[in-house]
């Protein structure tokens, strides 16, 4: 139970530290744009500043907060009427945090974009706490119950509301690759919808298994397909949260749904792919320490989905099997330390196989006649750099799940009091190097050329994290002894968990795009009709837009198989030989008649430019060729970037110089 005395000192707390980095930060550009404080309104702004650090700090550090816990006890306050009011407060902060956030990043209160972030954040805060307030007085409940409800409930709801932003009818991608998702998907349909069939996607199998459920039962169009996905997003992750909830035995209701919100708002942040919550949706479901055969099918099953989906995850069903086992079977249970670990050995040695036989299965099913394209993630470069502040994501990689996941560190680092959580030392070895293993796992992954841009990578070693750190909060672990009662997490630790997705959340948020939906319908008529006397004479190649094809929304255009442009893009990273040279050997020969993609530069960045080497890999090995044997014909402007149709060159050198 959390004193009202430490929730006022811990929003205090954060309140200060909030206030003085926004003070800080609009002081500085305040003096490098020579703002008089005197005759502006800006001036107002620093006095507020300055007026909440004084009072934060009086009531953290000094002051009494007795008179502040009192108010809600009032019969003022326990009126229906106002209770209503207070609710429509809660729905009115809820809708005014994206709308100050839309404003000012549109700068039409602030034109300096650093001002308007500080006073965003600022100002966003302020309404995390009147909105908390709100939610215990229209409750009922307790101040620190309102917080938790307020921040998970403002949380999900602009998750879900994020996610369904993309479900729209617009009909070029709206993303460099939004596009490709529903052609890869269409791939296992492809005698049905190209006439012919295609080799399979090399990358992330699984994923496009789900999203080719529509494909399967009927034509459905792309606004379908988008909220499909949007709802494997929602939904998969919904289901993992409540595995892990329902495993925990969470007796109470709120905590339990809480406890959900929470999750599906963790998992996001992190970035746990829908596809890759399937594998822990069945070992928390099917993995039973009274039922050892259901066990290891769950496990096998997991790791054979496992096995078509990401390399990095082939281990993970056995070592979330392993880690619930070792959290919820006492060492006591067996003779010695052998006969314990022999279940959970037998369980990772029997995964990883499934997991490689999973992969073999699905080379054989794919139809790719390049193996080396499947392992192309290991040959690809390096960029350590990533996992500090950087231009291509700048908190870095570390830094920023240090940030989302320091309650859990905190929960974690507990296990070596001994008489709090007495696990023996074999079982709690075993927890600490399952986590160290994903964590390097995580990193090494995270900065191979194309990744390092959010924290997706590290989401196996965050999600073993969460499990094992909930086990050891709820007190859900089997005791080796009798566990001494441990000493309460703080509340600003408990805060910060609740704090810190939502603050990634505000800062991803953006307005609903209004999507000129007749403007797309007749841009996509010119290029259609563009392209017609090109398909007449020979093959058109879609590098990008390829789901237009999918879609149908291009009649009488034969798809080509080839270079796609997220594989164009794998096989430059990875610097593949025999592909890129026939990609080469078709550009040279003027295979296509025309090639649909985006512009192309040929413009080198540097490392303080954001995904340079990704830049730089495409236009030395893509971009260069294409713009030596093909020129730029018809150019499309589209709401989500131009649509470029190239031709053969007339007067190109043979061979391009590299």
């Amino acid at each position: 139970m959390i004193e009202n005395r430490t929730f006022w000192r811990t929003i205090f707390g954060f309140s200060f530290f909030i206030t003085l980095w926004a003070f800080v930060l609009s002081t500085l550009r305040w003096v490098e744009l020579g703002v008089s404080l005197y005759r502006s309104v800006w001036g107002g702004v620093f006095l507020l500043y300055v007026a909440v650090l004084a009072l934060s700090l009086f009531f953290a550090w000094r002051g009494d907060t007795s008179r502040l816990d009192s108010w809600r006890d009032l019969h003022f306050f326990q009126q229906a009427p106002l209770r209503f009011v207070t609710g429509l407060v809660f729905i009115a902060l809820f809708f005014l945090i994206p709308w100050l956030k839309f404003t000012l990043q549109n700068g039409k209160i602030v034109t300096d974009s650093t001002l308007a972030t500080a006073l965003f954040y600022w100002l966003a805060w302020g309404g995390i706490v009147l909105a908390s307030l709100a939610v215990t007085v229209t409750f009922r409940t307790s101040l620190p119950a309102g917080f938790a409800i307020a921040l998970v409930a403002l949380g999900v709801s602009y998750e879900v509301y994020s996610r369904l932003l993309v479900v729209t009818a617009y009909p070029f991608s709206l993303g460099w690759s939004e596009g490709s998702r529903y052609y890869y998907a269409s791939l296992p349909f492809s005698p049905r919808i190209y006439g012919e069939r295609f080799p399979w996607s090399v990358w992330h199998p699984t994923r496009y298994f789900l999203q080719a459920i529509p494909f399967a039962f009927s034509n459905f169009n792309l606004w379908f397909h988008r909220l499909w996905q949007a709802l494997l997003w929602i939904v998969l992750t919904t289901a993992a949260a409540l595995s892990l909830a329902w495993r925990l035995k969470i007796q109470k209701r709120l905590t339990f749904f809480l406890l959900v919100g929470w999750l599906f708002l963790y998992f996001l942040r992190i970035g746990v792919y829908y596809h890759l919550q399937v594998m822990v949706i069945l070992v928390l479901l099917g993995v039973r320490r009274d039922r050892p055969w259901l066990s290891l099918l769950t496990i096998l099953l997991a790791s054979l989905w496992a096995g078509m989906s990401r390399l990095n995850w082939y281990p993970v069903p056995a070592l979330l099997a392993i880690a619930l086992y070792l959290l919820e079977t006492p060492l006591a249970a067996h003779k010695n330390g052998w006969r314990y670990l022999f279940q959970p050995v037998l369980w990772g040695i029997l995964g990883l196989l499934f997991a490689f036989l999973g992969q073999a299965l699905y080379v054989r099913l794919s139809g790719n006649s390049d193996l080396r394209a499947f392992a192309s993630s290991l040959t690809s470069d390096l960029l350590w750099y990533r996992l500090l502040p950087n231009a291509t994501y700048p908190p870095g990689v570390l830094p920023a799940l240090l940030i989302v996941t320091f309650p859990l560190l905190w929960l974690v680092q507990g296990l070596r009091h001994w008489q709090a959580y007495p696990l023996h030392g074999l079982r709690k070895a075993g927890l600490i190097a399952i986590l160290l293993v994903l964590l390097i796992g995580g990193a090494v992954v995270s900065v191979k050329i194309g990744g390092g841009g959010d924290l997706h990578n590290m989401d196996a070693f965050a999600l073993l994290l969460v499990v094992t750190a909930l086990y050891l909060f709820f007190r859900r672990f089997a005791a080796d002894e009798p566990p001494t009662r441990p000493s309460a997490v703080p509340w600003g630790v408990l805060a910060w968990g609740l704090i810190a997705p939502l603050v990634f959340l505000l800062n991803m948020l953006s307005p609903l795009p209004a999507y000129d939906l007749q403007q797309g319908e007749k841009t996509l008529a010119n290029f259609r009709a563009a392209l017609q006397p090109y398909a007449q004479r020979g093959e058109v190649l879609f590098i990008t837009q390829r789901h237009l094809l999918t879609f149908g929304l291009i009649p009488n255009v034969r798809t080509l198989p080839q270079y796609e442009v997220v594989t164009l893009m794998e096989m430059a990273m990875s610097y593949n030989e025999p592909y890129l040279n026939q990609f080469y050997t078709d550009l040279q020969q003027h295979r296509f008649t025309a090639i649909v993609a985006g512009p192309q530069s040929l413009r080198i960045k540097g490392t303080d430019q954001s995904f340079a080497e990704e830049n730089n890999a495409w236009n030395n090995r893509v971009a260069r060729y294409l713009l030596c044997y093909y020129q730029p014909a018809q150019t499309f402007e589209t709401e989500t970037g131009d649509v470029v149709i190239f031709v053969p060159a007339q007067n190109s050198p043979e061979p391009c110089q590299p």
